[in-house]
C-alpha cells in the first residue's frame, strides 16, 4: 500500500469523467462487449443495481485494487518463500510491483486490473504445485484462475509465463526432457486462454481492440517489436520523472550481466554452459510472449498498462539466480564472490523498487494538481455561462468544443506523458463530461460551427482567456488552449 496511497484521494483520468456521466448501467456494456472485461463489468453492474454514488465507487475500487495487490503479494511470497527464504520479501513485490503497473492505479478499474494479477498469482501457484510433484488437476485449476485473469484485463496474464519460467529450469533440475515438457504444458494453457479470449472478443462481442495494428500478420508483428523496444527504451517515461532516460533498461542489462558472471564463478564441470543458456532461454521466452501480447491487445501503440508483464522481467532474472543454487539465500553456501554478486542484485531490486516508489509519488501528486487545473479551468468557464445566463434570462443547454492552433494535450506541471495524464478537455468522452461533472449541469454536446472553429484556429492562447468561450443563444462555444 505504500507505493499507492498517495493516490488514494478521488482523482480523475478522461474516462473516469465518462463512466460517471454515463452511469454504470451504461458502461456495464461497454466494459463487457468491447473490453471483454467480464469481471469489471460484473461489478460495474452491482454499482448500478445498488445506485452507489460515483465518489464511493471510486474508493471502492481503488481501496480495492490495494487490498487485491497486496493479497497476490503474500500469495506469491508464501510460495517463493520455499525456495529462497526472506528474499522472497523482495522479490515478490519487485515482480508484481513493477514499473508498469502505475496505469492500473490512474485509471477507475483498479480493483479489476488487481483483480487479474491476483488470479494470474494463483494460477502460478497451481501450476508451480504441479510441478513439485502435483497431477493434472493443479493445471486444471491453473487454467481456471488464468481464465479468470483474463476476463478482468486481457494484458496481465502474460505475467504468469514470465513469473513460472525461472520456476521451469529449477524444477527440471537440469533434465532437457522434463524443461520441454513443462514449456509445452504452460504454452497449451497460455495459448488456450488467449485464444478463447480473442476469439470471444473478436466473435462474440466483434471489438475493435483485437485488430490487427497493420494490414497483414508480419506488419503487426513489425510494428509490436518496435513498440517494445519503444516502451523498454524510456519505460513510457515512468521512471523518467525522476531519473534519467533508459534507467530501466540499464538495471536490466546490470542484472543480466550480473547472472552472466555469477553463472561463470559457479561453473562446476562446465556447467557455466549450461546456466548462461537457461538466461538467454528466460529472455528469449520473455520476446516471444511480449510480442504476442502486443500484436493481439495493443491497437496502434505500446502503453504501460499491456507492458506490464515486460516488467516482470528484472524479477524474473534475480528469481532465476536465486533459484539456480540456493547460495544466495543461504549466507553460508557459496564462495564469497557468488554471495556478493547475489547481493548487488538485490540490492538492484530495491533500487528499482524506490525509484518506482518516488516516481509514482510524484506522478499522483502531478496528476492531482492536473485534476485542479482542469477544475479551475471549467469552473472559470462555467462563470461567464452562468453571467450570460443572469444577463439574457437564457439557459444555455449545449456546448461545443473547438481547440486552438496549438492545444496541447498535458498541463506543464505533468512529466508522464500517457493517456493518464490528458487534460479532460482534450478528449472527446470527457471534455462535456468534465464540465458537466463540475458545473453540475447537464449539457448535451453539438456540432461545430465552421466559421468559429475557423476563428478560434487563428487563434494561440498560453492561458485561459474570456475569448475563448463564445455564446450564441443557449450555445456554449468553448476553445481548449
Amino acid at each position: 500500500m505504500v507505493f499507492f496511497f498517495a493516490g488514494h484521494r478521488l482523482n480523475f483520468a478522461t474516462d473516469t469523467f465518462a463512466t460517471f456521466d454515463s452511469g454504470y448501467a451504461n458502461t456495464t456494456l461497454h466494459m463487457a462487449l468491447d473490453n471483454g472485461r467480464l469481471v469489471t463489468a460484473g461489478l460495474y453492474m452491482l454499482f448500478a443495481m445498488t445506485g452507489a454514488a460515483a465518489d464511493v465507487t471510486f474508493y471502492i475500487l481503488y481501496w480495492g485494487g490495494m487490498i487485491t495487490l497486496c493479497v497476490a503479494i503474500y500469495i506469491l511470497a508464501e510460495l517463493l518463500y520455499r525456495h529462497i527464504g526472506y528474499w522472497s520479501l523482495l522479490i515478490a513485490p519487485m515482480l508484481l510491483i513493477n514499473v508498469f503497473i502505475i496505469d492500473y492505479f490512474l485509471f477507475l478499474e483498479a480493483f479489476g486490473f488487481c483483480s487479474g494479477i491476483l488470479f494470474t498469482v494463483i494460477a502460478v501457484k497451481f501450476f508451480a504445485d504441479r510441478m513439485d510433484g502435483g497431477s493434472v488437476k493443479d493445471i486444471a485449476w491453473s487454467t481456471v484462475f488464468l481464465c479468470l485473469a483474463q476476463l478482468c484485463y486481457q494484458a496481465v496474464p502474460g505475467a504468469f509465463v514470465g513469473i513460472l519460467l525461472p520456476f521451469f529450469i529449477y524444477y527440471s533440475k537440469g533434465s532437457i526432457r522434463t524443461l520441454i515438457r513443462y514449456n509445452v504444458e504452460a504454452c497449451i494453457e497460455y495459448v488456450f486462454v488467449n485464444a478463447a479470449s480473442f476469439f470471444m472478443m473478436a466473435f462474440a462481442f466483434h471489438s475493435d481492440r483485437v485488430e490487427l495494428m497493420g494490414e497483414t500478420f508480419g506488419e503487426s508483428l513489425k510494428i509490436a517489436l518496435t513498440g517494445m523496444i519503444d516502451i523498454m527504451k524510456d519505460t513510457d517515461g515512468i521512471l523518467d520523472v525522476v531519473m534519467p532516460a533508459h534507467v530501466w533498461c540499464v538495471i536490466v542489462i546490470v542484472l543480466g550481466l550480473l547472472a552472466c558472471v555469477r553463472a561463470v564463478l559457479t561453473a562446476r564441470h562446465n556447467e557455466s554452459g549450461s546456466v548462461l543458456l537457461n538466461l538467454a532461454y528466460v529472455i528469449y521466452i520473455f520476446v516471444i510472449v511480449m510480442l504476442l501480447q502486443f500484436v493481439l491487445y495493443v491497437i496502434g501503440r505500446a502503453v504501460a498498462r499491456v507492458s506490464y508483464p515486460l516488467g516482470v522481467l528484472p524479477g524474473a532474472v534475480v528469481l532465476h539466480m536465486l533459484l539456480g543454487d540456493g547460495t544466495v539465500s543461504d549466507s553460508k553456501s557459496g564462495t564469497f564472490f557468488e554471495r556478493i554478486i547475489g547481493y548487488i542484485a538485490c540490492a538492484c531490486g530495491v533500487v528499482l523498487l524506490l525509484m518506482e516508489l518516488v516516481s509514482f509519488t510524484i506522478i499522483f501528486g502531478q496528476r492531482y494538481e492536473g485534476n485542479r487545473l482542469d477544475r479551475d479551468e471549467i469552473v472559470s468557464i462555467g462563470h461567464i455561462i452562468d453571467e450570460y445566463e443572469q444577463n439574457t434570462g437564457i439557459q444555455v443547454n449545449g456546448v461545443v468544443f473547438y481547440y486552438d492552433e496549438n492545444s496541447s494535450d498535458y498541463w506543464d506541471c505533468i512529466t508522464y506523458y500517457s493517456d493518464t495524464s490528458v487534460r479532460s478537455l482534450r478528449r472527446i468522452w470527457s471534455h462535456y463530461t468534465s464540465v458537466n461533472y463540475y458545473l453540475g449541469r447537464n449539457f448535451y454536446i453539438l456540432d461545430q460551427d465552421p466559421e468559429i472553429k475557423q476563428m478560434f484556429e487563428s487563434q494561440d492562447w498560453n492561458e485561459f482567456d474570456e475569448d475563448q468561450v463564445v455564446i450564441v443563444k443557449d450555445v456554449a462555444h468553448i476553445c481548449v488552449y
